[in-house]
Parts: C-alpha cells; sequence; structure tokens
C-alpha cells in the first residue's frame, strides 16, 4: 500500500492548518519580535474604532482621520516623554537610595522588638533575614547596578520598538479596507479551505485579546490615578516612579496588586514610621476595593468571569513557560482556549460572548 500524501492533507487538514498557525506564532515568538507584532496589533485595535466612529460622524476621508489620530497620538507620546523620563531618571536614584534607608529601618525596629520581647526573637531573625536588600532584591549590590543597566537598555529597546510598532499600526490603517477586500477574496483562491477554518477563530482571538488589554489599560489607568492621589496627600515620594511602576504593575491581573504595593509601603515607613505605613496600607486597600468591586465588574469580570485564583494559577504557568508574555497574554488566552475552543456554546449561559465584525475589524461585546 503507497503512502498518498494528498490523501493524508485532505484527511488531516484541520490538524494541519491550525498546526502550521501555531508553528508560525511560535517562529515569531522565538525570533524575539512578538513584542512588534503585539504593539502593532494593540495599537491598530485600539485606534481602528476610532477613526471609523470619527470618520462615519464627520463624512471626512478616513484616511485624513488616520493621519490626524495618530499625530495627535505621537503628539502626546513625545509630550510626556520629554517630560516624564527626566523626572523617572532623577526619582529611580531616589528610590535606590530610599529602599536601603527603609530596610535598614525596619530592621532596626525588629531589632528592638526582639530585645524587648525574648520570646519573638526566633521570628524576628527570620524576618531580619528576609528583609536584607539581598533577599528583598534577590540580587546584591552589584547586581542591582547591573540589574539597573540592563534595565535601562531594555526601555531602549522597547521604546524602538514602540515606535516601529506605532509606525506598522499607521501604515497598516491607511491600508486597512483594501487589505479586508484583498483577504475575502482568498475565498476565491486556493487557500479557501485555510481561510475559511481560521477566518473566526483568528478573529475572536484578537477579539478577546484586543478587549481584555483594553480592558486592564483602563484598569491599571484608574488603579494609577487614585494611588497618585493618595500618594500626594501622605506625601510619599518618589511619586513619578511609583506611579510608573502602579501602572506597569497594574497590567498583570491580581498579581501586580502586590508587586506595586509593596514599594509604597516600604518609603511611606521610611518616611513617616509606622503612622504613614499604616495610612499608605489603607490607601492601597481602598483603592483595590474600588477596583474590584466597582472598576472589575464593569470592565474585566464583566468580559471573563474568572475567579482570582484561576489568575494566579494561569499567570504562573505562564510565568514558567513563556516569561513576562505569559503573564501579560494569559488571562486572555485562556479565556479564548476555554470559553471559545472547550465549551460547547451554549454551555456558558448568560456570560458575555465578543463577536469579531468582519467588514469593519471593529469589536463589539454583547451578552448572549
Amino acid at each position: 500500500m503507497t503512502f498518498d500524501i494528498l490523501n493524508f492533507a485532505s484527511v488531516n487538514r484541520r490538524v494541519l492548518i491550525w498546526t502550521s498557525v501555531f508553528a508560525l506564532a511560535w517562529a515569531i515568538w522565538a525570533k524575539g519580535i512578538f513584542s512588534l507584532f503585539f504593539i502593532t496589533f494593540i495599537l491598530s485595535f485600539t485606534f481602528n474604532p476610532i477613526i471609523n466612529w470619527l470618520a462615519r460622524r464627520t463624512g471626512w476621508p478616513r484616511k485624513l482621520w488616520v493621519a490626524i489620530v495618530y499625530l495627535v497620538f505621537i503628539a502626546v507620546i513625545t509630550l510626556l516623554l520629554s517630560h516624564v523620563v527626566p523626572k523617572l531618571g532623577s526619582e529611580s536614584r531616589t528610590f535606590f537610595r530610599g529602599l536601603p534607608a527603609a530596610l535598614a529601618k525596619i530592621d532596626t525596629l525588629l531589632l528592638d522588638t526582639a530585645r524587648q520581647h525574648p520570646a519573638l526573637e526566633k521570628g524576628v531573625q527570620g524576618m531580619r533575614k528576609w528583609l536584607t536588600l539581598e533577599q528583598f532584591t534577590g540580587m546584591d549590590t552589584e547586581r542591582i547596578f547591573a540589574f539597573t543597566v540592563a534595565s535601562l537598555n531594555e526601555i531602549t529597546n522597547s521604546v524602538s520598538y514602540f515606535l516601529i510598532g506605532t509606525l506598522f499600526s499607521f501604515l497598516f490603517q491607511l491600508d486597512l479596507p483594501r487589505m479586508n477586500a484583498k483577504m475575502r477574496n482568498l475565498r476565491e483562491t486556493r487557500l479557501r479551505a485555510v481561510f475559511d477554518e481560521i477566518e473566526d477563530k483568528i478573529g475572536q482571538f484578537a477579539t478577546v485579546v484586543g478587549v481584555a488589554f483594553r480592558a486592564q489599560i483602563v484598569i491599571a489607568l484608574a488603579n494609577t490615578a487614585l494611588t497618585t492621589i493618595g500618594m500626594l496627600v501622605l506625601a510619599i515620594k518618589p511619586v513619578a516612579l511609583l506611579a510608573s511602576l502602579v501602572f506597569a504593575a497594574g497590567l498583570i491581573p491580581v498579581l501586580g496588586t502586590f508587586i506595586s504595593s509593596v514599594p509604597i509601603i516600604l518609603l511611606a515607613f521610611n518616611g513617616g514610621g509606622f503612622t504613614r505605613a499604616f495610612f499608605a496600607l489603607g490607601m492601597i486597600l481602598f483603592v483595590h476595593l474600588f477596583e474590584n468591586y466597582v472598576v472589575n465588574p464593569r470592565i474585566f469580570s464583566h468580559i471573563f468571569k474568572i475567579r482570582p485564583v484561576f489568575v494566579l494559577i494561569i499567570l504562573y504557568v505562564g510565568y514558567s513557560f513563556f516569561g513576562l508574555w505569559g503573564v501579560v497574554l494569559g488571562v486572555p488566552v485562556s479565556a479564548f482556549v476555554f470559553k471559545h475552543l472547550i465549551c460547547p456554546p451554549d454551555w456558558l449561559g448568560t456570560a458575555p460572548t465578543l463577536h469579531h465584525h468582519k467588514d469593519t475589524g471593529t469589536d463589539a461585546t454583547q451578552t448572549a
């Protein structure tokens, strides 16, 4: 019996198509250009509905609104970078000077506690060992310096990716209507089977990831605004650096809360002792209670309905396999796989489903 490759491909067509799709995605990630693709996608996904809405409301050409929207965006980014980056540099130095001082102050307090209460000495010694700079950061002083230099280089690379992604997104938006028409014409070619197989699922996946990341940005902005107000009221410094940390950590569901809270509480303790640290903790709890009971139910939880414990598991597994990208994309990817590939259509009941508009490339959230 001879092996018929055409018959094998016909029988296993779906498996071969999706194997090719995942192999292409893995190649993009392995080559280190996934960041560029993701930035291009997020910017296009975010600006496309805005551009379409403006073009419909005004009747002006779509390409004109593409140019206007991106010029405004670049102007805002340039303004932020010119004012914020120098301030972040000076505040970073203040932060690295203040962190050892805060840890030393806590260490002194623990020593006094151990002297006054000998029964607590064993537990206090364990806490003192954990609160050393090396243990707290996982690095000694030389490695912290090397890490800072590497982080600055990484920030430079990220800015370069961001600028290139913005350019690609701009060019993509300029030609989007024609590309949509060309993509639909694939049905008339030999790639029709591939197009019919992946069109809906790729569209659903893009919409889930885009809506999730956009929602997380809104949540992170709300957290940053409220936390910044609280830090200004409590005179916790450096404000710009800590606010930037709050925003960056806010893009990580659930776990970001703990990442951003620790340095705020430490610096509050260093600047005002237990009283200010207590008020800082109260401020952080208020912000995140507001997030969990007001912002999240209206935005993020409404989309995915995922329990925090499952979010933490997803983040841990995602980080173990894919690093930072596993943390950023773990939740939306898991939600897509579970709700669109595993569950039958009627299993979700009243859970929201995301529909992809094939003609305009926009997204909408509807409740089933």
